[in-house]
């Protein structure tokens, strides 16, 4: 699996040195993080380069690229089960996750429209008084991208890999 963070995501996690040239992964084993912050609190966002399906986390409490991983694996189990992925959590992504390999950013269409996903949450927040980060995920995953062909990230994903449920 790669991790591309941006570096004020690897700075924040106090993380190893990235690995500056492209790594060769499968689409569903590329994704991206980025760190931001709305009203004083830090969030982190893990995007699926190919789908843009992404997951949003707190920072909060999470010092290094260890404990992120972990609890963005938690988060992206339930989140995929939530919405009846599960089978493509435990087959493709789960198998993958033995190696990990962090590198620098290096598509900018992604980190474009992450930024697009980052000002949604910055008004949404707010807006709501507040939002529980699974109803954020859901908002992300339910919203169409010009970077996906007007597709949903959630659709995207479940068109990704062969074989399954569309």
């Amino acid at each position: 699996m790669v991790l591309q963070l941006t570096q004020k995501l690897q700075k924040a996690l106090g993380g190893p040195k990235l690995v500056k040239e492209h790594v060769p992964a499968r689409p569903h084993m590329r994704w991206y993080a980025n760190l931001f912050t709305v009203e004083r609190v830090q969030y982190i966002l893990t995007t699926n380069a190919a789908s843009l399906f992404s997951v949003v986390l707190y920072k909060r409490g999470l010092t290094s690229t260890d404990q992120y991983w972990e609890q963005l694996l938690e988060r992206l189990r339930v989140h995929m089960n939530e919405i009846g992925l599960e089978t493509v959590f435990a087959e493709h992504i789960l198998p993958c996750t033995d190696t990990l390999t962090l590198a620098k950013t290096e598509d900018r269409s992604v980190l474009g429209s992450m930024n697009d996903m980052i000002n949604c949450c910055k008004v949404t927040i707010p807006y709501r008084g507040g939002m529980a980060i699974e109803d954020l995920t859901h908002k992300i995953n339910d919203t169409t991208y010009s970077t996906i062909e007007r597709r949903r990230p959630e659709q995207a994903m479940r068109e990704l890999l062969p074989g399954d449920p569309v």
